[in-house]
């Protein structure tokens, strides 16, 4: 994933962002990108729908929910056909709780993708209303990350104004990881009011499963003036102390014969 989100999103994303780096803490060993391309043999530029279980606890209406979701997605005009694990078994995990299928569009729009996500939402709202074990259930592949950089792209080209809940959405469209590192560095100048108030704006935000980490210039300076801050008391104290000891000691010179 840190890989494909670099290429991909580095070049695309000039008007915004000038580049977004994704970690995943977890390891390698838990990315899903490295299980489609090694394990699941699955094409990385292909759109692939992805269901993995919420919690611990099995989901026994899990497949049925699976395959209702499959059957919207492929009543879509631009959906050609979808390969599940009925055609591939090899699209199911070892452990048979995460399964994979790749969708077939008649044409890469971004409409196309909007509908299918829509369809994903939906289905994710219902599971909670009727307070179900929920399904992970999401896109990948360069279609779908593609998408989230247009999504990107049709934001303010200044960075300091994308709006954080925005920026928390398309996060989780690249990312779908339970703890992720992201770090983002800004185009506008690095002197700039815009960008330090936007350094301060992520690192203030509250996005539930993501841990933000801004890097550059900026970021470290207002580090160091936040030491400075920090230790300003303590700073201050040892010069009251140090200015009292030299004036006791002006002051005992005097009146000592």
């Amino acid at each position: 994933m840190f890989t494909l989100v670099s290429l991909l999103c580095a070049p695309l994303l000039e008007n915004a962002l000038q580049e977004v780096k994704v970690v995943d803490e977890t390891g390698a060993a838990n990315s899903t990108e490295l299980l489609i391309q090694a394990a699941f043999d699955i094409n990385p530029d292909a759109l692939t729908v992805v269901f993995q279980p919420a919690g611990d606890t099995p989901n026994l209406n899990a497949q049925a929910k699976i395959n209702a979701t499959l059957a919207s997605i492929r009543s879509l005009p631009e959906v050609a056909s979808i390969v599940t694990p009925a055609e591939r078994p090899e699209y199911i995990s070892s452990n048979g709780q995460t399964q994979y299928s790749v969708i077939n569009l008649k044409s890469t729009s971004a409409e196309a993708i909007d509908q299918i996500e829509q369809i994903i939402d939906r289905d994710k709202v219902s599971a909670s209303q009727n307070a179900e074990p929920t399904l992970k259930i999401y896109l990948t592949g360069k279609p779908a990350i593609d998408r989230a950089v247009q999504n990107y792209q049709q934001l303010y080209a200044d960075p300091a104004q994308i709006p954080l809940p925005k920026v928390a959405a398309a996060f989780n469209q690249l990312t779908h990881r339970a703890t992720t590192l992201v770090i983002v560095k800004s185009k506008t100048a690095q002197q700039s009011d815009a960008t330090r108030n936007l350094v301060r704006d992520f690192r203030s935000a509250n996005l539930e499963d993501l841990k933000i980490q801004v890097a550059g210039q900026t970021a470290s300076e207002l580090d160091v003036v936040a030491a400075i801050e920090r230790r300003f008391p303590l700073v201050l104290g040892l010069i009251m102390v140090a200015t009292f000891f030299a004036a006791s000691c002006s002051v005992l010179r005097s009146v000592w014969p």
